[in-house]
């Protein structure tokens, strides 16, 4: 008895994942700290695919990653722009976190980068509110070897860093 799907099976029968592109905008202060932020997710999610769609409201699935966090930035705007995802989507672990927290915390970084800030520090400081979210960034940065700003070079010589994405 066959209980799973072939690869090719897989991708013809199962739900994919849906597709995610984000907007971010953000207002500095004199001092290069965030005051606002902007995010739009562009997409469908899966609960407004499965559960019925309402039309004047964001799908939370849409926007997780997004939407909720604790960075004390004191402005915020969570937004999203429907576009019907012509696969057959579905709830996979991590749905919107799995693509929207790499968007949000790559444009972190490019934020940070404009208001000359270290970017781990920024982190620490909008966190100084949380502490149990700020206790596990430090404990993040102690057991890689502590924070260290790239370009890299890897032990064959090779230079390695962190990868971003803009449109």
């Amino acid at each position: 008895v066959k209980l799973i799907w072939s690869r090719e099976e897989e991708f013809l029968r199962d739900t994919l994942r849906p597709m995610g592109v984000a907007r971010f905008r953000a207002g500095l202060d004199g001092d290069g700290l965030p005051v606002a932020l902007d995010g739009v997710a562009v997409g469908e999610g899966p609960t407004g695919r499965w559960f019925g769609r309402q039309p004047d409201k964001v799908d939370s699935s849409a926007v997780e990653g997004i939407a909720g966090k604790v960075y004390a930035i004191p402005n915020r705007r969570v937004g999203q722009v429907h576009v019907d995802d012509p696969a057959i989507i579905g709830f996979w672990r991590s749905v919107g976190h799995s693509i929207n927290d790499f968007f949000y915390e790559t444009f972190f970084d490019e934020m940070a980068d404009a208001g000359q800030q270290d970017p781990y520090e920024l982190r620490l400081r909008l966190l100084a509110d949380s502490p149990r979210h700020s206790n596990l960034l430090q404990a993040v940065a102690d057991l890689s070897g502590g924070w260290k700003r790239g370009p890299f070079a890897a032990e064959d010589g090779s230079r390695r860093a962190r990868g971003g994405c803009r449109p």
